[in-house]
């Protein structure tokens, strides 16, 4: 155990040095990955200036140099996506898409000859150019039915349908979203197919096909399983269903929607979204708060037929006509379309009624008399009928009448013979189970007996042997606490042995590289050309961390000698004055430019008190080292003063840093604890200090109502019994 520190630094120090050769071997490589990392985030950056196009060059070359076939392709994108951005482009366009599909088709990375292939139909499409789009789709599709990309082939098909969807020629794009759903079945590629068909749900809520549109989404619950998509069908479904009037429908899909959107988002287009939600008020009476959120933005396309349904609901049939005919304009122009839709039937019958309702009042006042005189000429009528009726029945029960009294004497009879044969037979059952109940009670009776017997026997034999078992629990329980607490003592020792091998490898390696390094530099200097300035500050450097590195093998003596109970303390007569100078001097070298090293003393200049000096030295220049470390403006003062009530001599270290958080103040004397993981430090000085602090009477600790920075405060006894 004595020799356990140096054996441990032993081994630190080894591999410290046998990972300094395997790291210099590495920094060439990963300087060249963070070199290229950097071209492409500056390239990606600059898309759309000049400067993008050189950028992606160097990082191309360089990629192709190294073999990275990822990294080019990246390089090739951003080139293309800078193109892209410019209106009349196409050619420069073309160029970059085609380079990425031959080096794609060169490196067999299928999926990226389509990618490039979407950048430019949908350059073509944005740009008004239709029919060069499908040309061009076409094209690619039948490249990847020669090919058998089968990927390709659905991937065009989705093309196709989201092109002639933007064109407005819904009947094409339906059949080209179907094409795909054939199409992942045939070449059987597993994929999700709720997307697909809400692609064909919303094409037939665009046309008004409310009854389509609900079979569609029935068909692609059944074939989906990603939550967002069954929210956003659940939500398509919900709109049509209120559309087609299906008020109990509307009811049970939009509380689907709701709850499969609680946990995700829903697929489905935002203003459907509104609508939905404006449907929903409209569904529980509040048509004013309906009426507020149509007025609002984002209703988007479909805002008219919540238009419609309001209209309907509150029955304002001139509004409700207007909408109809706003939306058959919007949807098919002025004169008639090439689809027939319900809402021009609707429109019509609106209109109408519209001019019959008058027509039907005056011809109603005309003919509520003659109705009334035709009535009661019907009444009088069904009363004679009746009465017909009546007496045919009357003869008709009077025949049935004498059967049904003729069948009943005979079943009486019957019934008489049955009863007397089952009285008899019963009579002698009785006598059976009388005889079998005698037998039954006296096997009974002799079971009962014996069971009382033998669970007698039983409690006593149990109540003896629960008597020894609780005996030998107890002392199996007291054995496993003793093996219990051996246990975590023996993991805790454990555990404290890994954190302090991985504390002191990473501390110790921090100082002996920079000493290792700069070293090395100096001892090579007819090659480095350094300067008397240079010479200087790589020594300054070297002596620094020589520092570090003496107070982390210092640390790590005293941490021993404390767990070992041989931590001796030798007093002697110590001058205050003198003691806190020297501390200051120790640690100013290291303080930062900005910042003012101050001593404050209440203390007479010869007064003396009897302690250890090094003990005290040590706690006051490591609570300076720490202030050091943390502040890099304003000042760092130690202060000294004498408590006469308690009897105690106070130091105190005040510093304008970053200041210790009120949550972490209980544990900065704990072993190994660090406030920053980033700075230099083993985390064993504060706990060394209150070790050092209890062992001289006195005591340590942090002034948690100072809170410019960090204020800790430090006393031992006022003792001048020896001098």
């Amino acid at each position: 155990m004595r020799n356990f520190p140096f054996t441990i630094i032993a081994v630190i120090l080894a591999f410290v040095c046998s990972t300094h050769a395997i790291k210099a071997q590495t920094t060439a490589a990963n300087n060249e990955d963070s070199k290229q990392k950097s071209l492409y985030v500056l390239a990606n950056k600059n898309i759309g200036n000049e400067k993008s196009l050189v950028l992606a060059d160097s990082l191309i070359k360089a990629a192709k140099k190294k073999g990275d076939t990822e990294t080019v392709l990246r390089g090739l994108y951003i080139k293309l996506k800078h193109e892209y951005q410019k209106d009349n482009n196409i050619q420069k366009v073309d160029r970059a898409v085609n380079s990425i599909i031959d080096f794609a088709k060169k490196h067999n990375l299928t999926k990226h000859i389509y990618s490039a292939a979407s950048y430019k139909m949908t350059y073509l499409t944005n740009h008004g150019k239709y029919n060069e789009a499908i040309k061009y789709q076409y094209y690619i599709m039948d490249y990847a039915k020669r090919h058998k990309h089968n990927n390709g082939i659905v991937l065009g098909h989705i093309s196709m349908g989201n092109l002639f969807r933007k064109r407005l020629k819904i009947p094409q794009a339906i059949e080209e979203y179907e094409q795909a759903i054939e199409s992942y079945r045939k070449y059987g590629i597993d994929e999700d197919q709720g997307r697909n068909y809400i692609r064909i749900i919303e094409c037939y809520i665009i046309i008004g096909m409310f009854e389509k549109a609900l079979d569609y989404s029935s068909k692609g619950l059944e074939l989906t399983k990603r939550k967002e998509d069954i929210s956003g069908i659940y939500g398509y479904m919900a709109f049509c269903s209120f559309m087609l009037n299906n008020k109990a429908d509307f009811k049970k899909e939009y509380k689907a929607y709701k709850s499969y959107s609680s946990s995700s988002t829903p697929n489905i287009i935002p203003f459907v979204a509104n609508c939905i939600e404006t449907m929903k008020l409209i569904d529980d009476g509040k048509f004013n708060e309906a009426e507020k959120k149509l007025k609002a933005p984002g209703m988007g396309a479909f805002k008219q037929y919540v238009e419609i349904s309001l209209y309907n609901s509150q029955e304002r049939y001139e509004d409700l006509l207007q909408a109809v005919r706003r939306l058959h304009i919007n949807r098919f122009g002025d004169s008639k379309g090439s689809f027939t839709t319900d809402w021009a039937r609707m429109s019509e019958a609106i209109n109408n009624n519209l001019t019959e309702i008058d027509k039907q009042r005056a011809i109603n006042r005309s003919s509520q008399l003659e109705l009334t005189k035709t009535r009661l000429e019907l009444k009088n009528t069904q009363l004679e009928l009746f009465r017909f009726k009546d007496a045919e029945k009357l003869a008709w029960m009077a025949s049935d009448a004498k059967k049904l009294t003729y069948n009943n004497e005979k079943l009486l009879s019957e019934q008489l013979a049955k009863t007397l044969e089952n009285q008899n037979l019963q009579h002698k059952i009785n006598e059976q189970k009388i005889k079998s109940k005698r037998i039954t009670l006296a096997i009974t009776l002799a079971f009962t007996s014996f069971l009382l017997l033998l669970m007698y026997l039983y409690l006593r034999y149990n109540k003896r042997a629960a008597s020894i078992l609780k005996e030998k629990n107890m002392n199996l329980k007291k054995t496993l606490e003793e093996l219990s607490i051996a246990n975590d003592k023996a993991q805790e020792s454990d555990k404290k042995k890994t954190e302090f091998i991985q504390n002191m490898s990473h501390e110790v390696r921090t100082p002996l590289n920079a000493i290792v390094g700069f070293s090395q530099m100096l001892a090579t200097e007819s090659d480095t050309n350094l300067s008397e300035e240079d010479r200087k500050q790589i020594s300054h450097i070297i002596n620094t961390n020589s520092e570090i590195l003496n107070t982390i093998i210092t640390n790590i003596l005293d941490l021993t000698s404390i767990e070992s109970g041989r931590y001796t303390i030798k007093e002697n007569a110590v001058n205050i004055n003198d003691l806190c100078k020297s501390a200051i001097e120790s640690v100013k070298h290291r303080k930062a430019e900005d910042v003012e090293m101050i001593f404050r003393t209440d203390m007479p200049d010869n007064y003396a008190i009897t302690t250890d000096k090094t003990r005290v030295l040590q706690v006051i220049t490591n609570l300076l080292s720490n202030a050091v470390k943390n502040t890099e403006h304003g000042s760092i003062t130690l202060g000294c003063s004498l408590n006469e009530q308690s009897g105690m001599v106070m130091f105190s270290v005040t510093d304008t840093g970053i200041g210790i958080k009120k949550e972490q103040q209980e544990k900065i004397f704990e072993r190994f604890y660090k406030i920053d993981h980033f700075k230099p430090g083993t985390g064993l000085g504060l706990n060394i200090c209150k070790a050092i602090a209890e062992k001289l009477n006195g005591s340590i600790g942090i002034d948690s109502s100072y809170t410019n920075g960090a204020r800790f405060y430090f006393s031992i006894p006022n003792d001048t019994s020896f001098l």
